[in-house]
């Protein structure tokens, strides 16, 4: 990987499930990072809290506790060694409590840029390869989420995708922001940059009904004209020109048509941008990444606006 790097990312941050038996995917790009970015990289596990009026009747509900406990330290440790023996400048940090409240948590305290952690479940299944832990942190970490494919050795591939609600406004902050990170990520990881835009026009189906003297063609072609507009003007922003044949303008929702362009292959990186509330114009909202992520399989980055505050704190 080169050293080319971002500091929209600063201050990198590494979960690791205790319970996971492999979480080597987002150590590697993590570690590779950190490094890059000459920054520490905070590594932490949380040991879930216990629910003492469930497991207390076998009367070994301490001595289980204490066994997770030395367990998610012995792991933690392991993976920070593995990081030090590759250069990086490791802190850790042992939690206990309810494991997205706490890392969002210690996200916030430390003000990181980014939050890491593999992805898990069936890789067969997307919607349960992302889990439920890479939901809330989509939803509420303050920084942009990186998502690890499992099988990840390298970024091949780098998809930036974008998914216009095609008005007459510029591109915003967030539309710029994402675009930002996956020329820099790519960069970063040494892979091709590819562009996927969606876009479909509104309403299309009423438009002959209810205004009869609105071409419905004419209509759609006219949000086709605003989406390549505003696709342009986005990819302005970046230090680089990319070739025009990796941008792809397609119609159709965002949800249908990313998904299509970011296959299942382990070495891709989808890159996209989330924001927890609507009202926002020109970028993916946060139940369309959500919906985007139930239907892909490969690594994900996800980027939040840059006055996102988070819901925890």
């Amino acid at each position: 990987m080169t050293t080319s790097t971002t500091r929209l990312f600063s201050k990198p941050l590494l979960y690791i499930d205790p319970a996971a038996e492999d979480d080597h995917a987002a150590l590697d790009l993590a570690t590779s990072f950190s490094n890059a970015q000459s920054e520490p990289l905070t590594i932490v596990t949380v040991v879930p809290k216990p629910e003492w009026k469930l497991l207390g009747h076998s009367g070994r509900a301490a001595e289980v506790l204490q066994g997770v406990t030395e367990h998610a330290r012995e792991k933690l440790e392991s993976v920070a060694s593995a990081a030090r023996t590759r250069g990086a400048r490791v802190e850790t940090r042992l939690l206990e409590g309810n494991p997205h409240v706490e890392l969002i948590g210690a996200a916030v305290a430390g003000q990181h840029g980014l939050g890491a952690k593999t992805m898990a479940g069936s890789l067969e299944n997307a919607r349960t390869a992302y889990g439920s832990m890479a939901r809330k942190l989509l939803r509420s970490c303050p920084g942009a989420v990186l998502l690890a494919h499992p099988q990840l050795n390298k970024i091949d591939r780098v998809v930036l995708a974008l998914g216009c609600e095609n008005t007459a406004d510029g591109p915003t902050d967030i539309c710029i922001r994402t675009a930002q990170a996956a020329r820099e990520w790519a960069d970063f990881a040494g892979a091709p940059l590819e562009v996927v835009h969606a876009w479909h026009p509104y309403g299309e189906w009423i438009v002959g009904k209810r205004f009869p003297s609105t071409d419905p063609f004419e209509y759609a072609q006219a949000e086709k004209l605003a989406a390549e507009t505003h696709l342009s003007e986005t990819l302005s922003h970046l230090p680089v020109e990319i070739p025009s044949d990796h941008v792809h303008l397609k119609e159709g929702k965002p949800e249908t048509v990313i998904p299509e362009y970011a296959s299942n292959a382990a070495g891709d990186l989808l890159v996209l941008g989330s924001v927890a509330r609507s009202g926002i114009k020109g970028m993916l909202l946060g139940n369309t990444a959500e919906n985007i992520l139930e239907r892909v399989n490969c690594s994900v980055l996800v980027v939040k606006p840059a006055d996102f505050v988070s819901p925890i704190q």
